[in-house]
């Protein structure tokens, strides 16, 4: 499926991501190089960031600012990518937020949109799935995502990730409630009831499973969650390694 492949970041790797036009922000070239070995081993910035390049910035019509974050007392990395759009239509925005803890590495899906005419091209597909190969490299161990924008409410249930807070998965019952027919109510209800009997302060209910009935799609479409994919359950990764690299 993926490959974990080996990195050692370099002071090479820091001159061509800053010749990309980005700024490095809260660590000099040499502390951030150190940083970076150290916090999120393995983990080829430069790669990624060639692919934002490569599938990302001909979308634009507007200048791109880019940059990076390094907070070092935090063990936190952001990057942060986005064109001078004037509305939604136009809008290009790519942030990712990374953080270890205690060695444990969690990645933070906190925004990402292209502009109108090249959505559903398959474009963005290209950038997650070169993140989830570095996300795999640097042994990352959750992703967190929050499901609402667009389609996003659907797409991130139907590829794989949980469902973090139980109170906004009740909101999505009672729409189905609503809007389904008793017989279908009755088995996106169990669902719900069978995992929460198990897992009452559960963060990963399997959303997915609402997402593989067709009647929920209209319901899924409009909801808003947050989400959680855990990069250490093969059947989760699977999931999610399908749908970008298809």
């Amino acid at each position: 499926m993926v490959t974990p492949e080996a990195h050692i970041i370099t002071l090479a790797d820091l001159k061509n991501i800053k010749k990309l036009g980005y700024s490095i922000q809260g660590a000099s070239s040499i502390n951030a190089t150190n940083y970076l070995k150290v916090t999120f081993p393995d983990f080829n910035l430069l790669k990624l960031l060639l692919t934002l390049e490569n599938h990302l910035t001909p979308t634009s019509q507007t200048d791109i600012t880019r940059q990076i974050n390094i907070d070092t007392i935090r063990k936190a990395l952001v990057i942060d990518y986005r064109n001078n759009f004037s509305g939604v239509e136009d809008a290009l925005v790519f942030i990712r937020k990374f953080e270890n803890k205690e060695g444990s590495i969690t990645v933070f899906h906190e925004y990402c949109i292209i502009p109108a005419p090249f959505r559903n091209s398959g474009i963005i597909k290209k950038v997650f799935l070169e993140s989830l190969k570095q996300y795999i490299n640097m042994k990352a161990d959750f992703i967190y995502v929050h499901a609402g924008l667009g389609l996003g409410g659907y797409v991130w249930a139907k590829y794989g990730f949980g469902a973090r807070n139980k109170s906004e998965m009740e909101v999505i019952l009672k729409i189905a409630e609503i809007q389904l027919t008793r017989r279908q109510y009755s088995f996106v209800k169990n669902i719900f009831d069978v995992y929460y009997s198990r897992h009452e302060a559960g963060e990963a209910f399997p959303i997915f499973n609402w997402a593989a009935l067709d009647y929920m799609k209209p319901i899924l479409l409009g909801s808003d969650w947050h989400g959680i994919l855990n990069l250490k359950d093969p059947e989760q990764v699977s999931k999610y390694y399908r749908y970008v690299s298809g």
